[in-house]
């Protein structure tokens, strides 16, 4: 049996609005189509609170946007129950601070710390600019996420995270909403 009624007939001079807004309350319309958006942070090392004295760290990006509202980007938390299609990494200040000789970012959720991105150069000497998705990153392709908490680790060689005073980056998610099923 089905569960929606297609096609959904338009009167004229919206004279079918009532029976749109019947079948939509009546659970007749379960599906329904919306498009792509995107979720964008904007992640700086001075800004994100107590730096690890280790030589890795994993920033929860939900805990940091709450803690920096100032932090540009979409102003709310990645949602829950949707599909990621893609991500974006754009280096826009180059890692550096006291003794570190290296440092790298990985993009990924508390799951998977890597699943988007793995390993990305973003200390000082690196490019600045959009840095190619890792493709064989274990979530890289289009994928459902239940309750997606997206986060960063930075790694450095030689002297802790505490001691970077420099690094900025932006991050973004692309996402479908799934169609509801009633």
């Amino acid at each position: 049996m089905a569960n929606s009624t297609f096609p959904l007939r338009i009167g004229a001079r919206n004279g079918s609005n009532p029976g749109v807004i019947r079948s939509l309350k009546g659970n007749r319309i379960p599906h329904s189509f919306v498009g792509g958006f995107d979720w964008v942070l904007k992640f700086d090392i001075l800004l994100a609170g107590t730096l690890s004295a280790a030589t890795s760290q994993e920033f929860d990006l939900h805990t940091y946007q709450l803690a920096n509202p100032s932090a540009l980007g979409s102003g709310c938390l990645f949602p829950a129950n949707v599909k990621i299609t893609g991500s974006t990494l754009y280096i826009v200040e180059l890692f550096s601070g006291g003794a570190v000789s290296a440092c790298t970012l990985e993009f990924g959720d508390a799951g998977d710390p890597n699943g988007l991105h793995t390993a990305v150069d973003v200390f000082t000497g690196s490019a600045l600019g959009y840095r190619a998705n890792t493709t064989a990153a274990a979530e890289y392709g289009k994928h459902f996420e239940a309750a997606f908490v997206p986060s960063v680790t930075i790694r450095t060689t030689t002297a802790n995270v505490n001691t970077l005073t420099a690094g900025e980056f932006w991050i973004g998610l692309d996402f479908e909403p799934v169609p509801g099923v009633s």
